[in-house]
């Protein structure tokens, strides 16, 4: 089991994955690692600077979305938002 508590883009968790690994990570970023709902109702993600294998960016995609590209979604037991200001002030 691996847990990176500053997973961003999840790189470190799809390499461990790759190994055999379960993965948890968390991020204070919570727009890393999950869309961003906009007021029309689209959506868009901060994890625009994640290249992959094939060369692309990867724009508007979550870390959610890098472990279905890698075919490792199964290894991922979790991702979650820690930002400890939120919970101190009830956020």
């Amino acid at each position: 089991l691996v847990l990176d508590p500053f997973c961003g883009t999840a790189s470190l968790l799809i390499a461990a994955a790759n190994l055999g690994a379960d993965v948890v990570g968390s991020d204070v970023d919570v727009e890393s690692l999950f869309p961003t709902v906009l007021p029309d109702g689209s959506s868009r993600s901060k994890n625009g600077n994640f290249r992959r294998k094939d060369g692309s960016q990867q724009l508007d995609r979550t870390a959610e979305d890098n472990f279905d590209f890698y075919g490792l979604r199964s290894r991922l037991l979790d991702l979650f938002g820690a930002d400890v200001a939120e919970w101190m002030h009830g956020g």
